[in-house]
């Protein structure tokens, strides 16, 4: 998914393509610490709100 797909501005140039932690982590309404440990599968408890919010930027 491309930062232009979810509204967000093409910006400067990526190494990877796709959307960048931050902007996920901003989507989702979550904060970026947040969101990294949830990345990285810690023991963390995850909401179903956070969960939908995950699944409709891909939805989108």
């Amino acid at each position: 998914m491309s930062p232009v797909q979810v509204g967000l501005p093409e910006g400067s140039r990526r190494r990877t393509p796709g959307l960048r932690r931050e902007e996920v982590a901003s989507l989702a309404g979550t904060g970026i610490t947040w969101y990294t440990w949830l990345e990285q599968g810690r023991e963390i408890q995850v909401s179903a709100q956070v969960l939908e919010s995950l699944s409709g930027i891909n939805a989108e």
